[in-house]
């Protein structure tokens, strides 16, 4: 009984007050915040990219929401025009072509920038990019034909706003 009073004696300063065991605790605990602060911060889209060097492997793809915003946005004018072509009135014609094929590169390149790594933070978009490449490059070739044929370049566009709705002034 005498062994545990002297540790106890000496875990608390020898007073038995305790003040050593609370500074200890204010110390984890200020340890512990600190740490959460900087792995949340990781997370952040601020400018903490040098951070996310060291928290992320370096296959990881990490989209920021303005990247994703900007990019989906992109996306959904590039749609919205291929729209514009393929529902006027008498149907897209050979003369739509360079049109079509300049909107269906931009496409490509934009989705294969968000496929880029071997993860993303946006594992959906991640995931489904590899098809969606594959569907604008099926897309690329039937426009490129002569005549050309713009039934892959229609089921891009429905694909995009089967789920999305169109969000801009006039759009039906």
């Amino acid at each position: 009984m005498h062994s545990v009073r002297v540790i106890c004696a000496r875990r608390t300063g020898g007073d038995g007050a305790g003040r050593s065991d609370a500074g200890l605790a204010l110390m984890v605990l200020t340890l512990r915040v600190l740490l959460i602060v900087v792995v949340l911060g990781g997370c952040a889209d601020r400018d903490l990219a040098s951070l996310r060097t060291a928290t992320y492997p370096p296959d990881f793809h990490y989209l920021t929401r303005d990247e994703l915003q900007t990019t989906m946005a992109d996306f959904a004018r590039s749609v919205d025009a291929l729209d514009g072509i393929l529902s006027k009135a008498g149907g897209p014609g050979p003369e739509d072509r360079d049109a079509v094929v300049g909107i269906l590169e931009k496409l490509r390149l934009q989705a294969t920038h968000l496929e880029a790594g071997e993860a993303s933070n946006h594992p959906r978009i991640h995931e489904d990019a590899p098809r969606f490449v594959r569907d604008v490059d099926r897309a690329l070739l039937a426009a490129r034909r002569e005549p050309p044929d713009f039934s892959w370049t229609g089921r891009i566009a429905g694909s995009c706003t089967a789920c999305h709705a169109p969000r801009h002034p006039g759009a039906s």
